[in-house]
């Protein structure tokens, strides 16, 4: 459904209007009614609003100043001006404001619904050109997060066309940030079925202001993307690699070289000679990142206890995971559940 707000200093017309279409029926519902342009100002600043339709003479602000504050707040609403006949040279300076949609009162209920219906295709049309749009932003997102590059140069692309659609609707800004982190984090987990073992991130919140928003997106998708950065890795002609990585991080925490090589079934010293040939680290500094990394997510969202956690990793005795968590971290399991918790 697309939101109308009805704007208009007589009760009465207001009533009128509301009879004269089938508004659900067309896909359109309205959400608000406003007797002036500043009341509905007040409104569109805080709600999502599709469609306003405005007389163009009204008390306190007028259609015309009401359609400037509009394009002034970058707010990405459709305006259709209301006006009687001799009103309509005065209708005409809202084309230097890129409008031209008009219906002449008093409003036939045959012009309404045709206008409803058309506009209803043009907001449609919108609609899939703006899905398109965030489609794309994705597919470059996981593009350079599988490619190990930083997303930061199609955040910010993102943020600007966002800010850029929607203007200071706080409201619009958040539903498309969190609509575009839950596609993107659906996407990367059809790709890394491990990588909800390693997500810990904050939740996005509708923030007061909007370069928290813009804040918290960044976060949300850095959240994303450095598990696969740090815990993945690809070798081109290499699958052996991508196996071990995927192995390793999807399966039980009580893994060893040997098991990995078993599952593979590969000899355990050409597995470990490959891995460090390709990566760069042995298998066994790998192996260890992997579960501190995995112990670091128990420790920040369960309250699994200490010695539950080395166990469920694979250490035998608590005190030698606490040393290896502390040279991994520089802290101690315990501060860092402090911390983090």
């Amino acid at each position: 459904m697309y939101r109308v707000m009805i704007v208009d200093d007589w009760e009465i017309f207001l009533t009128q209007l509301k009879r004269k279409a089938d508004w659900e029926g067309l896909g359109f519902t309205i959400v608000h009614e406003a007797s002036n342009g500043k009341e509905a100002l007040n409104y569109l600043l805080t709600h999502p609003v599709d469609v306003v339709i405005t007389d163009i003479r009204m008390p306190e602000m007028d259609g015309i100043d009401l359609l400037k504050a509009i394009r002034a707040n970058h707010l990405n609403t459709h305006v259709i001006f209301l006006s009687e006949y001799e009103d309509f040279q005065y209708a005409k300076q809202a084309i230097h404001y890129q409008i031209t949609d008009y219906l002449i009162k008093p409003v036939q209920a045959n012009e309404l619904t045709t206008r409803l219906q058309t506009l209803k295709s043009e907001l449609n049309q919108r609609d899939t050109i703006e899905t398109t749009t965030d489609q794309n932003i994705v597919e470059a997102l996981i593009r350079d997060i599988q490619l190990k590059k930083s997303p930061q140069p199609v955040i910010e692309s993102f943020i600007m066309d966002t800010t850029a659609k929607v203007g200071g609707d706080r409201q619009r800004v958040f539903d498309d940030y969190r609509s575009l982190t839950e596609t993107l984090k659906n996407k990367l987990l059809q790709i890394y079925p491990w990588l909800s073992r390693f997500l810990v991130y904050p939740e996005m919140t509708n923030e007061e202001k909007l370069e928290d928003l813009h804040k918290a997106l960044i976060n949300v998708i850095d959240g994303f993307t450095q598990p696969i950065h740090t815990l993945y890795y690809s070798a081109l002609h290499q699958v052996l690699i991508e196996k071990v990585c995927s192995f390793a991080l999807a399966s039980d925490e009580k893994f060893t070289i040997k098991t990995i090589a078993d599952s593979l079934f590969v000899n355990k010293n050409y597995l470990a000679d490959t891995f460090k040939k390709e990566t760069g680290i042995t298998l066994g500094d790998y192996l260890t990142k992997v579960k501190i990394k995995r112990a670091q997510v128990l420790l920040q969202t369960t309250q699994l206890k200490l010695y539950e956690i080395s166990d469920q990793l694979g250490y035998r005795h608590p005190e030698y995971f606490s040393r290896v968590f502390k040279k991994e971290t520089g802290l101690t399991p315990q501060t860092y559940r402090d911390q983090h918790a």
